[in-house]
This record gives structure tokens, sequence and C-alpha cells, in this order.
């Protein structure tokens, strides 16, 4: 699709489409696609008063994915988890942290979706990882909610 096109696209779920398109990532129609898998997990992780806590999520296989990331209800980030700094323990104890990850299958050699999240500063570090194998050029929803204590 021409780039022309894109910036005339009023619906920006178009725009989106046609830019995966443009970089050679399989029909943009599965990528944003409202039948899209939801898994789920839950956790508990124990801060420590002094130390901040930090949140790093990575997307294996060579997939493509993004994450919204929020403490209780307030939006911190959208986009790459790297170190994020959640605050400082004593601050963060009886808030809740919710990691919405959505995940696209852009590898062709590859079907398996896999996410890692990781808390540190606490006191242990803790690793999270979700797997899903999804239909070819599929997109899945990776839910990570944790409760810190």
């Amino acid at each position: 699709m021409p780039l022309e096109a894109t910036r005339r696209c009023e619906d920006p779920e178009r725009a989106v489409c046609a830019r995966y398109r443009r970089r050679g990532w399989g029909p943009a129609a599965n990528l944003i696609n409202a039948d899209m898998h939801t898994v789920k997990l839950r956790a508990r992780y124990r801060t420590a008063p002094g130390n901040h806590v930090r949140l790093t999520v990575r997307f294996g296989d060579a997939q493509l994915g993004t994450s919204r990331v929020m403490l209780d209800e307030e939006l911190l980030l959208v986009g790459d988890v790297e170190k994020l700094d959640l605050g400082d323990g004593s601050d963060l104890r009886g808030r809740h942290l919710s990691v919405v990850s959505t995940i696209s299958d852009v590898n062709a050699e590859s079907d398996r979706l896999l996410a890692s999240y990781e808390l540190s500063g606490g006191l242990e570090p803790l690793h999270l990882s979700l797997e899903r194998h999804a239909a070819d050029e599929a997109a899945e929803r990776f839910v990570v909610d944790v409760s810190l204590m």
C-alpha cells in the first residue's frame, strides 16, 4: 500500500495495517484481531523498603511485542519495558501492577509466542514466563497481574 494511502486513512487501525504490510509482517488484519486469545497469570511480589522495584519485559523467538504497564489506575508506560522504575518498595506495598502485552507472530520460522517478565529490587527477583503457540501471523494478549506486598 502506498504511503499516501496510509496518511489519508481515517481509521487508525487501517493505518497500522498498512504500516505492517509495508514492513512485510504479513496480513495486518491478523495483528489487530478482536478474536485474539488472552493468557493470564497472577503473582505476588514482596517489595523491600529502600529498594526501587524495576520491571523488564522481553519477547522471544524474534516476535514483535509491546506492553501497557499500569500501577493501580495509573498508566506508567506503553511500549518497550526495560528496567522501568516502579518506585520505592515501601511506597508500592498494597498496590497492584498490571502488564498487558500484545505479541504478534511475525517470525516465519516459529509460531511460538513467548514473553518473560522480570521484577527486581524486592526481597528476591521474580521471573515469570508466558508462552503460547499461535496460528500463522496471529496475535495474542498476555496479562500479568501482580499484587505488591
